[in-house]
């Protein structure tokens, strides 16, 4: 009896999607070996050359890979081609310290269904406009001697 062996689709890593990756966050290879670097790996510009060159042959493996998605602001699976849409550019935000209401309020927002975000983004935007508007308001206000062009209820 004849053992068979089941090949399994294994995501492989795209070359062309490292260099993409690199280009849209406007590095040279000498700057996203430095990326690298400063978040704890170790690439040479040699290294990342080959990359961007080969078919598959030659590629990044596990902890480096994930630097090189983190340093070009994209995701593992977006350089190994598993999805098309998750390739988009990440913002990234120096370390914050949240308050434990701040932490509710992302851990809320994490786990609601993608309508309830939307909803959320567009009340939050809301918010963030009548913000503005009222805080120009003041400043309008306290130039002007008070009068702020705007009339506002009395109490």
């Amino acid at each position: 009896m004849t053992e068979r062996k089941t090949m399994i689709n294994k995501p492989r890593f795209q070359s062309k999607r490292l260099k993409e990756g690199r280009h849209r966050k406007g590095l040279t290879q000498e700057q996203l070996a430095e990326a690298v670097e400063e978040l704890g790996g170790h690439v040479t510009v040699q290294q990342l050359a080959r990359w961007e060159k080969s078919g598959g042959d030659k590629e990044p493996k596990g902890s480096t890979l994930a630097l090189l998605a983190t340093a070009t602001g994209v995701t593992v699976a977006w350089l190994l081609g598993e999805c098309q849409q998750c390739g988009a550019p990440q913002v990234k935000i120096p370390a914050l310290v949240l308050s434990e209401e701040e932490t509710q309020y992302v851990l809320e927002y994490r786990g609601a269904n993608p309508s309830t975000r939307k909803l959320m983004r567009e009340c939050i935007l809301d918010a963030l406009q009548i913000a503005k508007a009222m805080s120009n308001s003041n400043a309008d206000g306290n130039k002007n001697g008070g009068a702020g062009g705007q009339t506002t209820k009395s109490g």
